[in-house]
């Protein structure tokens, strides 16, 4: 064996020589023996082996030798660097739509801004190589038709690269914020309309023009307590209830997405916190809505789909869908419009601002205060908390008596007052 002035090198049975040296920093291994470090192969000759050495000791003198395992940890971290690096849009988008965790209406509109709009663009784009100007560039140009439609595609856009961000898959969000976008050539800004109101006999009128009880029911209720139409279509007869004092009290606690009659449908949880909440069902609806839980039973849905999937499917097994009620209302105030000129075309959604602009402002008075209306609609408020805290005993039910006495007087003549009595009784 030969030994040089730095490790030391041995003459193999083959005739090749093979070079090795003691780990510098350490020494032995957990046996208690020399830890030597091998040269990756053997040598022809003597001098490539003292060479090979030679620059190993120059290196840990420099402070640049590193040994296998540190190589081999850095070759694996450069490997899946250069496979995160190549991730593009459309991997990414379709990794993160499936976590979100959001709810399912938000992810259906996510997920149509990226297949028609994003992914046509972008989805090619490796996600370090997505720049700035070029998303600006695109989101000013003809390809937005309406500023709205450039907000909602520069919202999807941004949350999920913002998600990239957070995965540290970018270093920035390229994205630009609204505010600094220009709106493309000849679109106009959106200007926010006006929701129509209807008044309590209005909304009846409205109701009688529907065909289907069902769907007449769906629009008095709305009308009438200001639920979301989600939360109703996710009513189930275990969500109706009588109280110890006579009333129909409704339970909120979810609600359904899903749009169309071969739509998917989602259960999510109430829209906020806030929005879990127990209503008192007015009187001049009670019965009806009693009768439909009745026949719905405990696990059956009070407003019901005649398909699912595109399928006939068993009453009360799958909720009404979206599409469904909206086409019922707009269909019903076409029919009003034939003997009113001016009954206007409603969405479901506008009888809830209905129902709030009543309450505020019925016949010149306001049915109930601010804080009761605002627990009993479940806004989502940084005060939400102090509302429910100042509700007292028997307001939501004042307020449900005061609806349908604003429907109906002669349903309840002027004896608001039995609602005290029976509190305190």
């Amino acid at each position: 064996m030969a030994t040089s002035t730095f490790g030391n090198i041995a003459e193999l049975p083959s005739g090749n020589f093979r070079a090795r040296f003691v780990h510098p920093t350490r020494p032995y291994n957990e046996k208690g023996r020399r830890n030597y470090v091998n040269a990756p192969a053997t040598f022809r000759t003597k001098t490539e082996a003292r060479l090979w050495l030679n620059r190993q000791q120059t290196l840990i003198a420099t402070g640049e030798w590193k040994d296998e395992e540190t190589l081999r940890a850095e070759q694996a971290d450069a490997e899946e660097k250069a496979k995160t690096e190549a991730i593009t849009l459309a991997e990414y988008a379709k990794t993160w739509l499936e976590r979100y965790e959001g709810r399912h209406g938000t992810w259906r509109d996510y997920d149509k801004q990226m297949r028609l709009r994003i992914l046509p663009r972008f989805g090619d784009y490796r996600l370090k190589d997505i720049t700035r100007r070029e998303v600006r560039e695109w989101l000013e140009s003809n390809a937005m038709e309406t500023a709205n439609l450039q907000k909602r595609t520069r919202a999807t856009m941004s949350t999920c690269l913002r998600y990239a961000v957070d995965d540290d898959l970018i270093e920035f969000n390229p994205v630009p914020s609204q505010k600094r976008l220009a709106l493309p050539k000849g679109v106009k800004p959106t200007r926010k309309k006006e929701r129509p109101a209807l008044t309590f006999p209005e909304v009846e009128q409205l109701a009688q023009a529907l065909t289907a009880p069902q769907s007449a029911l769906f629009t008095r209720l709305m009308g009438a307590t200001g639920m979301r139409p989600a939360e109703i279509r996710g009513l189930q007869g275990r969500h109706i209830s009588t109280t110890k004092d006579g009333y129909t009290a409704i339970v909120i606690e979810r609600s359904i997405s899903g749009a169309g009659i071969n739509t998917t449908y989602k259960e999510d949880g109430s829209k906020t916190l806030a929005g879990t909440r127990t209503l008192i069902c007015p009187p001049h609806l009670a019965d009806d809505l009693q009768a439909l839980a009745d026949s719905a039973g405990l696990d059956g849905y009070l407003f019901y789909a005649k398909k699912s999937m595109g399928k006939p499917c068993t009453p009360h097994t799958a909720p009404i869908s979206d599409r469904t009620v909206k086409g019922n209302v707009r269909r019903a105030c076409e029919r009003l419009r034939e003997e009113m000129p001016d009954f206007p075309i409603i969405t479901p959604y506008d009888l809830r601002h209905s129902f709030e602009t009543n309450v505020q402002n019925s016949e010149g008075q306001r049915l109930a205060e601010q804080y009761v209306l605002n627990a009993y609609m479940g806004h989502a408020d940084a005060t939400m908390g102090d509302y429910y805290a100042r509700v007292r005993n028997g307001d939501f039910e004042r307020l449900a008596e005061a609806v349908t006495r604003a429907t109906f007087p002669q349903t309840l003549g002027d004896n608001v007052t039995s609602i005290d009595k029976r509190l305190r009784a």
